[in-house]
């Protein structure tokens, strides 16, 4: 508490901190937490994009067991619905007619299911309905994601939460034999960004495809390989918990010709003398350490874990270097009892 405050001040403060929490309690309990919702019979739309089958399959087959949204989370949610309100008020003052209101779509055949945000009957519009979509982000995102010259740009978006954006709409085109829609991205404080969007083949065949995928595993309760490790999208993945039995890591300095050396150790495996070096250089021993000796890392395609044991009260660090490929993640590559690991 601030020593300059008199005690009327100090009294006066304590209420109004008891207000506040008051205040912070009662908001709170207006954003109770779900439980997660049925899942098994259909795909959402808004993740038939998602970069891993296994995620997909997870979100039919074991959907009781998704990582509830956080506080802020539930926040966030009831801030989207505030925006996409707020334009759909301003679609209609400037003179559109906007029907329908977050409209529940199924495909049965994709087993797809969805909602639209809304549609307009433009006068004059030769295809008589335009759905539109809205998607509320952070800044950060939104900044990224308005510099797009068009929905090609975000469909090749590097960033997942960006790129994922148009399938949605798209599978909604597809599903209601419609040309042509309206992306509408909104974030705090700033003018709507308008995307255009045409049916789009290519993108429906690759979300599609691996629906029909996921599809089959759901019906047969099976799962495919996880996908090659990604730190952004594994690491916020509502079931990383059951995928991911995650061990710390120390975050440690990488430069920038860590992955170059890497790719150059992996390649030597078959010459035993240039190897031996570069292993030397990269791992190395207790008493000449290398590198990577005793850290834990993701570099590219490459995981570094070292662990320690105990043995007749001496110490042993043993560095494993090893190289990713699909399905694989930094520590299930140990269950592969070797194979691709060098230390």
């Amino acid at each position: 508490m601030n020593k300059g405050l008199d005690q009327d001040e100090r009294e006066i403060l304590l209420e109004v901190n008891s207000v506040i929490l008051e205040i912070d309690s009662k908001m709170d309990s207006e954003h109770p937490q779900q439980d997660p919702s049925f899942h098994e019979a259909n795909n959402w739309a808004s993740e038939a994009h998602h970069p891993c089958d296994l995620f997909l399959t997870y979100a039919r087959l074991d959907w009781q067991q998704r990582r509830p949204l956080n506080i802020d989370a539930r926040y966030r949610v009831e801030d989207g619905k505030r925006y996409e309100s707020m334009i759909r008020r301003d679609l209609e003052k400037i003179g559109f007619e906007v029907l329908g209101n977050q409209t529940r779509f199924e495909w049965p055949e994709f087993e797809i299911s969805g909602r639209i945000d809304g549609s307009l009957a433009p006068r004059g519009y030769s295809a008589k309905l335009l759905p539109f979509e809205v998607k509320v982000m952070g800044d950060f995102l939104f900044q990224k994601a308005r510099r797009a010259r068009d929905i090609y740009d975000l469909i090749n978006n590097p960033i997942y939460w960006i790129n994922k954006i148009p399938s949605q709409l798209n599978i909604y085109l597809f599903l209601m034999a419609l040309p042509a829609g309206i992306l509408i991205l909104k974030t705090q404080g700033v003018k709507p960004r308008l995307f255009p969007m045409v049916i789009n083949y290519e993108l429906a065949e690759r979300d599609l495809g691996r629906l029909k995928t996921v599809n089959e595993h759901a019906r047969k309760k099976t799962y495919p390989p996880r996908m090659k490790y990604n730190k952004k999208v594994c690491g916020n993945c509502d079931f990383n918990h059951v995928c991911l039995p995650t061990p710390s890591m120390d975050f440690i300095y990488i430069g920038q010709d860590a992955e170059s050396y890497l790719e150059r150790y992996w390649k030597l495996r078959s010459q035993k003398k240039e190897f031996e070096k570069a292993h030397a250089e990269l791992v190395g021993n207790a008493s000449a350490p290398g590198y990577f000796f005793g850290k834990n890392a993701l570099v590219g395609d490459f995981a570094i874990t070292s662990t320690e044991s105990i043995k007749d009260g001496q110490k042993t660090t043993r560095t494993k270097i090893e190289k990713m490929v699909e399905g694989d993640t930094p520590w299930s590559l140990g269950e592969k009892n070797g194979k691709g690991t060098h230390d």
